[in-house]
């Protein structure tokens, strides 16, 4: 426990004070219009040990500026003596109310025997030092401070703290420079579940000018000298916490409808309050203190009506302003409001209207105060035979495919209460309809079976509605289905192909079937399948394709398409077209690198197997010449450093296939270096 308390004191004082064997003591200074106060914190408990045992003296001389203290002459210096700290403590008023907090602290310091781990010496050392740093009469007990009031205004004073067997400390103050202390800013306050305010702030902000807060708190309001703790506040935290986290208090001693104010003052290490915030003010609403619940539901009628109170479960008043009824179709979310009325009665009645059976909810009654505090009954079932039928699909659609299976597809009525559909078929309008199904389904859609191979073109489909309490809504409208036809078309027939330079003229006789829907020509090529034409009009008969790529195979095909989609295809007509060049690349640029003093050239691989590139290069207005070959058929880029500023460069490029097939020279790009 010990331990912890001075490994957590290490922690939050890490900003101002340096605890360590071998440091200087930190020194802190404020300075007053007609006073300079100094203050220092021992880094161990044996520096601690020595000034309580040996005292201090002071040291001050006078110099022109502030310059490093440790160098000035302290020869014939003005010099203030601390005593050692047991003839201050034995002139403590033993009856004063700080009395016995001080012996505590100083007991382990003032024994001549040391404690006897380094446990004990921390703790004690700590705590110490902690109440050092909030509080000014422990200061002068302990002769840790001075406040020197034999100063000059508009001078520059040195001052040296020499402690036996202490490592000397310094401080340089300008009596020009008035302390002043910044006004805290980042002080909030909230409400927090009904039952506590919680004031936050960073002290981590104000550390290198205090380490202490007082909590002001007043009713009404703004008034000082009422504080939330008789001691001090103290950011003392854990390892755990994350650096930089927020100090909070509580404050749990609250009065409803009151209007609470708070204001937090930041102490400066001689335990002054010297850092103000603004009064916060947050208002403590009135809250219910009572248990609201149903006593019970029933129907009358088309009315539900809802019944019940509020009982007290302390000595406080219920502050029942009002009730409000809320309806959800699910126990734990959802909740609607019906009703609210404003009442002090112990009681409450709503009445629910109904427009027809069959309803299922549950409800919930919310007591709340004047100042809309709340408190929620239990959630409460109540339901009614449904005897009201279902509303019949609508929507209704369906095809047939050519194995003769029926898909049907509706839009399912607005009612809540359904627990499927029944699925009705007749072959003639007259004949009465069977039912298809045998379970029942909230699924929209559903799939049947018809043979396709008798007289009747025909199929007759309507649907009902089925609820909880299996009350079957009317027939819907009832959907006429045809029959598909399952014969396809005569195929079409290619009749010619005849390639003229780059240009492919495709000539065919379309399909004599009367029913045809579209005809789609079909061009294969590396496994690709690009769609050429598509027609209707039975008087298109011929097609030309000038997207051919050198080097490339092509088929062409005909697909025939009839009205019940059924299908016919013609023979396939193949072709090679090699012109015996390729296209250049694509994608070809250059681009000044003036860090590398060249030129670079990126394009975009072909896709075939490239054997070689060639870079050609014209200078100016000159003959392009052959610059490289580049015998990696797999590069994209090449950098031309044999330049000279000022150059205008043209470059294409071209490449050359395993076969020895040329390609065409790429676009010419032109470059100034």
């Amino acid at each position: 426990m010990k331990n912890t308390l001075f490994i957590l004191f290490l922690l939050i004082c890490n900003v101002s004070f340096s605890q360590g064997e071998g440091k200087t003591m930190s020194v802190v200074v404020k300075v007053e219009r007609n006073q300079v106060l100094l203050k220092w914190f021992p880094s161990n408990y044996d520096d601690l040990k020595q000034l309580i045992d040996k005292g201090a003296n002071i040291d001050r001389v006078e110099t022109k500026s502030k310059t490093n203290p440790e160098t000035i002459d302290y020869t014939g210096a003005t010099t203030f003596k601390i005593d050692p700290a047991q003839s201050r403590f034995n002139a403590l008023d033993k009856n004063a109310s700080e009395t016995a907090k001080f012996q505590a602290l100083l007991e382990p310091l003032l024994e001549k025997e040391k404690p006897a781990s380094d446990e004990g010496k921390n703790y004690a050392f700590a705590l110490a030092i902690l109440e050092n740093s909030i509080s000014e009469p422990f200061g002068e007990l302990l002769g840790c401070q001075l406040k020197d009031v034999s100063i000059s205004k508009g001078k520059t004073y040195a001052y040296r703290i020499r402690i036996d067997g202490v490592k000397t400390a310094y401080a340089i103050v300008s009596t020009s420079d008035l302390t002043e202390y910044p006004k805290i800013d980042n002080f909030s306050v909230s409400l927090d579940q009904k039952k506590a305010v919680e004031l936050r702030w960073n002290s981590k902000k104000y550390q290198e000018l205090g380490y202490g807060f007082q909590l002001e708190k007043a009713i009404d309001s703004p008034k000082e000298g009422n504080y939330l703790t008789a001691e001090p506040y103290v950011p003392v935290t854990s390892q755990d916490v994350k650096e930089g986290s927020d100090d909070f208090f509580r404050d749990l001693d609250l009065k409803e409808g009151k209007t609470h104010y708070y204001r937090l003052i930041g102490l400066n290490y001689f335990g002054q309050p010297a850092m103000y915030s603004e009064w916060q003010k947050i208002y403590i609403p009135n809250h219910v203190h009572a248990d609201v619940y149903i006593d019970s539901i029933y129907a009358k009628g088309q009315e539900r009506i809802v019944f019940g109170g509020a009982t007290s479960y302390e000595s406080k008043p219920k502050n029942i302003a009002g009730y409000a009824l809320y309806q959800s179709k699910q126990k734990d979310s959802g909740y609607q409001l019906l009703e609210s009325k404003k009442t002090t009665d112990s009681t409450f009645s709503f009445t629910v209207k109904m427009a027809k059976t069959g309803d299922q909810f549950y409800y919930k009654v919310v007591g709340f105060s004047a100042d809309n505090d709340s408190v929620y009954s239990l959630p409460n079932y109540f339901f009614t035979l449904d005897q009201e039928a279902p509303n019949a699909p609508t929507a209704i659609t369906g095809t047939i495919d050519s194995l003769g299976l029926v898909r049907l597809h509706w839009t399912a009525p607005k009612d809540t209460d359904l627990q499927g559909y029944k699925i009705l078929r007749a072959n003639d309008k007259k004949e009465d309809f069977t039912e298809r199904n045998s379970t029942f389904s909230l699924s929209t859609d559903y799939v049947d079976t018809v043979r396709l191979d008798n007289l009747t073109s025909e199929i007759y489909y309507c649907i009902r509605s089925v609820d909880q309490n299996y009350n079957n809504s009317v027939c819907s409208d009832t959907i006429i289905l045809i029959k598909p036809d399952t014969i396809a078309p005569v195929a079409p027939r290619l009749t010619s192909i005849d390639l003229k330079d780059s240009v492919l003229n495709l000539v065919w006789s379309n399909s004599p079937s009367t029913d045809i829907a579209k005809n789609i020509l079909l061009r294969v090529s590396n496994h690709k399948i690009d769609t050429l034409l598509i027609w209707d009009n039975q008087s298109q008969i011929m097609f030309v394709d000038s997207k051919l790529i050198p080097g490339q195979s092509y088929e062409y095909q005909i697909v025939t398409v009839d009205k019940s989609r059924n299908r016919s295809v013609s023979e396939i007509r193949s072709i090679n077209y090699e012109p015996g060049y390729r296209n250049p690349v694509k994608s070809f640029n250059a681009v000044v690198n003036k860090n590398a003093k060249a030129i670079d050239l990126t394009w975009t691989m072909p896709n075939e197997k490239v054997y070689s590139y060639q870079i050609y290069r014209a200078t100016g207005d000159g003959k392009s010449i052959l610059i490289k070959t580049i015998e990696d058929g797999t590069s994209t880029t090449f950098t031309d450093r044999q330049i000279n500023i000022g150059n205008q460069y043209k470059y294409y490029v071209k490449y050359i296939l395993q076969s020895g097939i040329h390609s065409l020279p790429s676009k010419r790009v032109e470059v100034i270096y």
